[in-house]
């Protein structure tokens, strides 16, 4: 570390800037980043009133505060949008997953409401023949024959009308489930949606201030 330090402090004399600027500019970032829960940035007006810089220096210092600002906006900015990305691409499957079930679901649910119909009808045929049973003889033949009938008739539908009926509510229940996955999917495009218009506002406000350093840097230098 120490020597990664040094070739970088070495570095930078090569390219024309003061070691104490070097120095100074350090142990501001320090106080700035290297503490966290302590508020340390009150002393660095101090200290530059301790250790004043020149006016280029100053501006080149500036500059790099402002590019070191920029990049590490515009990288923010290339994650948000890879996460919006992302999300999005996931929204538009889970609505392809629902367009695709949709029919699915309307089928067995009119194919469970006729059964369920057919059933009921079946049942009350029953219910009523059981209810009015004649007497006498060939009448009570017939309408044993009627009874069986509708027994046969019921039993006949019961099994369909179940698997039908669970046929219907497992896609119901896996709708629902893409529906309300759907719901928070689009929720998150929308705030990374936002989070990426804040942070091109970050990133145009960085490069503004990157522009008007680099300007006052150059101004500077060809007074």
């Amino acid at each position: 570390r120490r020597v990664h330090l040094a070739l970088a402090l070495l570095d930078g004399v090569r390219s024309g800037q003061p070691l104490g600027a070097l120095l100074g500019y350090r142990l501001e970032r320090g106080l700035h980043e290297g503490h966290p829960g302590l508020a340390l940035d009150r002393y660095i007006a101090a200290l530059r009133g301790l250790a004043p810089l020149d006016a280029i220096t100053a501006a080149d210092h500036e500059l790099r505060v402002a590019t070191e600002r920029q990049q590490a906006a515009a990288q923010v900015l290339g994650q948000l949008r890879q996460q919006h990305t992302a999300a999005t691409a996931t929204d538009a499957s889970l609505k392809q997953q629902i367009a695709g079930l949709q029919p699915q679901f309307d089928t067995a649910k009119e194919e469970a409401d006729s059964l369920n119909a057919q059933l009921a009808s079946a049942r009350t045929q029953l219910t009523q023949l059981l209810n009015g049973r004649p007497g006498g003889f060939p009448a009570n033949l017939v309408w044993r024959d009627q009874v069986l009938a509708a027994q046969v008739q019921v039993a006949f539908l019961e099994p369909q009308a179940a698997t039908a009926n669970r046929t219907r509510d497992n896609l119901k229940a896996n709708l629902d489930s893409l529906r309300n996955q759907q719901l928070m999917s689009a929720a998150q495009v929308a705030a990374l949606n936002q989070q990426v218009t804040n942070q091109v506002e970050e990133v145009e406000s960085a490069q503004a201030a990157v522009d008007a350093a680099q300007a006052l840097l150059d101004e500077l230098r060809a007074s």
